[in-house]
C-alpha cells in the first residue's frame, strides 16, 4: 500500500544509509500523499486544532511563513484517521477511481518526495532486524509528513532540462527522427510557449518547449507512446545523453534558470516541460508505474528547506 512515486535509485543509498544507520534521531523530508478529495483524513483535525495540544507557533526564517503544531493525543480522533484510511485503501474504491484490474493491489500511499530516505530507513530497519531486534524497535519506523494531494496548499511544479556541451541543431534533428521512428509527428512552432499543465490519459500529443540561442519555441510530438511529457522526452534524451560523453545534463526547477543558460551559450540548450496535473498523481502511478525521475517537484525551495519534526530511532 506504499509505493514510491518516481524509480528507486541505488547509487544514492549507500551514502544516507551511512548517515541513518548510527544516528540517534531522524528528522528526513518525506512527503506521502494521500489522493482524498472529500478531505475524511486530515481536514476533520484541522478544523478542531484550536482544542488541541498547540506543540510550537513560530516564524521561519528568510520570509518563508510560519509554523504551527498541533498534538492529537485523544483515541477518538486516532481511531477516526484510521477508519478514513482504510475506506480509501479499500479495493473497491481503488478499482472505481483508477480503473485498476484485479490483480492490482490497491495504493493507499504514495511517497511523493523522500523516496530515497524512505527506501534507505528500510533498508536500516531490515539491518537491524536481522540482529534479532525486536518488532517494536524504534528503527522499525520512519517519520513521514502526511499530505492530502487535494489540499489547495499543495502545488506542484515542473522539473525542466538543461543541456549543456551539446550542438543544439543536432539534438533536434536526433529528437525529430527517433519519435518518427517511433510512429508520432513532430512538429514545431516558433516562438510559442509549453502549456503549463498536462492531464493523464488520452493525450493525444505532448507539447514541450525547446529552448536555445538560435531556436526557441514548442515541438509537438503526436501519439505518444508513453502517458507522461517527461517519460516521452526522457525515452529519447537519456539515450542521446549516454550516447555524446560530451554532454551534461541537469535538471532545473525555474524556467528563468533555463532561459538565461541557453540564449547565452551557444552550446547550451533547454527542454521546458508541463506541470504533471497533481489530481492525476496516483492514477499515473497505477497506470504507468514509477515516474520518470525528477518528474515534478511539490512546493519552490524556500518551501522546503525546513525539517522540523524528529523522532528517536535507537532505543
Amino acid at each position: 500500500m506504499i509505493r514510491p512515486t518516481e524509480k528507486t535509485i541505488e547509487s544514492r543509498l549507500p551514502p544516507r544509509i551511512a548517515i541513518r544507520k548510527d544516528a540517534p534521531y531522524e528528522s528526513p523530508h518525506i512527503l506521502v500523499l494521500i489522493d482524498d478529495p472529500e478531505c475524511t483524513v486530515i481536514e476533520p483535525l484541522a478544523s478542531k486544532r484550536d482544542s488541541l495540544k498547540k506543540l510550537y507557533d513560530f516564524d521561519l526564517l528568510e520570509d518563508s511563513g510560519h509554523l504551527t503544531g498541533h498534538h492529537v493525543t485523544s483515541q477518538e480522533d486516532l481511531d477516526s484517521v484510521a477508519q478514513s484510511l482504510r475506506k480509501l485503501a479499500s479495493k473497491e474504491r481503488f478499482q472505481q477511481k483508477y480503473g485498476a484490474s484485479d490483480d492490482q493491489s490497491p495504493i493507499l500511499f504514495a511517497v511523493g518526495d523522500g523516496n530515497h530516505s524512505l527506501a534507505t530507513a528500510k533498508r536500516c530497519w531490515e539491518a537491524v532486524k536481522a540482529t534479532g531486534a525486536p518488532m517494536d524497535h524504534p528503527a522499525r519506523f520512519a517519520i513521514v509528513e502526511l499530505n492530502n494531494v487535494h489540499d489547495a496548499g499543495l502545488c506542484f511544479h515542473p522539473i525542466h532540462r538543461l543541456l549543456e556541451c551539446v550542438d543544439p541543431a543536432d539534438m533536434v534533428a536526433s529528437m525529430t527522427k527517433y519519435f518518427e521512428a517511433e510512429g508520432s509527428t513532430v512538429t514545431f512552432e516558433e516562438g510559442a510557449k509549453h502549456d503549463e499543465t498536462e492531464a493523464v490519459g488520452g493525450e493525444v500529443a505532448h507539447r514541450i518547449e525547446f529552448v536555445s540561442k538560435t531556436k526557441s519555441g514548442v515541438f509537438t510530438i503526436s501519439k505518444p507512446k508513453l502517458v507522461l511529457a517527461a517519460a516521452t522526452l526522457d525515452s529519447w534524451l537519456n539515450p542521446y545523453v549516454e550516447a555524446n560523453s560530451k554532454a551534461q545534463l541537469d535538471y532545473v526547477h525555474e524556467e528563468y534558470t533555463i532561459e538565461a543558460k541557453s540564449k547565452g551559450d551557444d552550446a547550451t540548450a533547454g527542454f521546458l516541460l508541463p506541470t504533471i496535473n497533481k489530481n492525476d498523481l496516483l492514477k499515473t502511478v497505477v497506470q504507468e508505474g514509477t515516474l520518470p525521475r525528477k518528474t515534478f517537484s511539490m512546493g519552490h525551495a524556500p518551501e522546503k528547506r525546513f525539517y522540523c519534526e524528529c523522532r528517536a530511532i535507537l532505543p
